[in-house]
């Protein structure tokens, strides 16, 4: 199972990873999730705890569908809820072998797109879903296995700005459609990176004092072709981004600016 130790590629020249040490994640703080304005000592009378009459199958499977900050919000109602969630052994496993991975899909504001049942079935993949090799790393954009090689070579593990993405598209759409296109966008699973200066054109993309935004270009193709009605409107205005970097190597790692991967490290597979 991944553990979840971040990285990003700060010299593609070089096959290396290399921890980013501006920010410790291993010292991350778990997260704090909004506590329910409600009673959460105890369940109203009268029926008021719904799960108490839920087979227990059909509880966990509810459970097993919610996303992280969902489950951690609702562990804070009272100890039943606590209980059950704590008891999940998805959840458990999780907690035991990838705490840092965990942290990290808070850290960078994914924790929310992803349900238990998800990270459990993708962590527990041992291999590259792109090429069936043992895949240490999890492209965090779409939460996909993925091995080095892959990561490095193949346009699926792309990601870029949102911004950068949109202005791909001046000359093809008018101000209107350019505006629902971002907001389309914004829709998508984005990765708000650490700090720093990503891409091959470092002063271009130097982020110092905030956060940047990354989706994966391959989901942010589906949802463009699917409100545009045609791959080759798309494909035409994002090939500029695709074309240099199959021929240098694909970007660097953890937190990538323009067309690159973002990926957790893991160990193993359980």
């Amino acid at each position: 199972m991944v553990p979840g130790i971040g990285h990003r590629r700060l010299r593609p020249a070089r096959f290396k990873l290399e921890l980013y040490t501006q920010h410790d994640l291993a010292a991350i703080p778990p997260p704090n999730p909004s506590i329910p304005t409600f009673d959460s000592k105890c369940p109203r009378a009268g029926g008021g705890n719904l799960v108490t009459r839920l087979p227990p199958e059909l509880t966990t499977t509810i459970l097993l569908y919610l996303d992280l900050n969902s489950l951690l919000t609702l562990r804070l109602i009272n100890t039943l809820y606590r209980t059950l969630i704590d008891s999940l052994h998805p959840y458990t496993l999780l907690k035991q072998h990838a705490p840092h991975t965990l942290r990290i899909l808070h850290k960078v504001q994914l924790a929310s797109h992803f349900p238990l049942h998800q990270l459990y079935t993708e962590f527990r993949h041992p291999h590259c879903r792109a090429c069936g090799a043992f895949g240490p790393l999890v492209f965090l954009p779409t939460l996909t296995r993925c091995c080095d090689r892959c990561l490095w070579t193949r346009a699926h593990f792309q990601v870029a700005h949102i911004g950068f993405l949109a202005d791909q598209f001046p000359g093809n759409l008018s101000p209107v459609e350019l505006e629902a296109l971002v907001s389309l966008l914004k829709q998508l699973p984005t990765v708000h990176v650490f700090p720093g200066a990503y891409g091959r054109e470092r002063l271009h993309f130097d982020i110092i004092d905030e956060p940047t935004g990354l989706v994966s270009i391959a989901e942010a193709e589906k949802a463009t072709v699917k409100w545009l009605g045609t791959r080759e409107r798309f494909r035409g205005s994002i090939a500029s981004l695709k074309a240099p970097r199959l021929g240098r190597g694909q970007g660097q790692g953890r937190g990538r600016g323009q067309g690159q991967g973002l990926s957790q490290d893991g160990a193993d597979g359980v």
